[in-house]
């Protein structure tokens, strides 16, 4: 009985990896998605993921994803992306996420009162060089903490 319980749990472990390893995109460079302190998103809250460029030139897109809930009091959401590059020099950009029409409806996919927005930024990166680089998102509206935020992420995938 033993015996059968051990290659029964040795089953479904290699199973499990052998899912795991078919579901990875060979072109994603980095994907995070983390949670905020208690529904609220701190200025020091940065989410941010290490990845590897291969080769100079490489283009790729990135796409943020922002979960809220009803309480989230704007209709837009500014972030401020951080990249820093194998050569220690730093990029910012700053973006205006719309989260709602101008009706006030929110614009993500709904689940009871949680909305989920994901949005790609123009135009796709290029890396100029290979190497480690850094990627950090930040909020960078005027309330610190902001309230309403549930998680936020984005997501770094090769263009060919």
């Amino acid at each position: 009985m033993r015996r059968r319980l051990s290659s029964i749990y040795v089953g479904i472990v290699f199973c499990c990896l052998l899912l795991e390893g078919c579901n990875r995109n060979p072109l994603q460079l980095a994907q995070v998605f983390d949670s905020t302190e208690d529904g609220s998103w701190s200025w020091n809250q940065a989410i941010s993921q290490t990845f590897e460029v291969k080769e100079a030139g490489a283009k790729a897109k990135v796409t943020l994803q922002i979960r809220h809930g009803n309480r989230y009091a704007y209709e837009n959401l500014y972030v401020l992306l951080k990249l820093k590059q194998p050569d220690g020099k730093v990029l910012s950009l700053r973006a205006s996420l719309q989260l709602a029409d101008d009706n006030g409806q929110w614009l993500g996919k709904s689940v009871g009162g949680t909305f989920a927005y994901r949005t790609t930024l123009n135009p796709v990166w290029v890396f100029q060089k290979p190497g480690t680089y850094s990627l950090s998102l930040d909020q960078n509206m005027r309330d610190n903490p902001l309230l309403g935020v549930e998680d936020a992420g984005f997501e770094v995938v090769l263009v060919k």
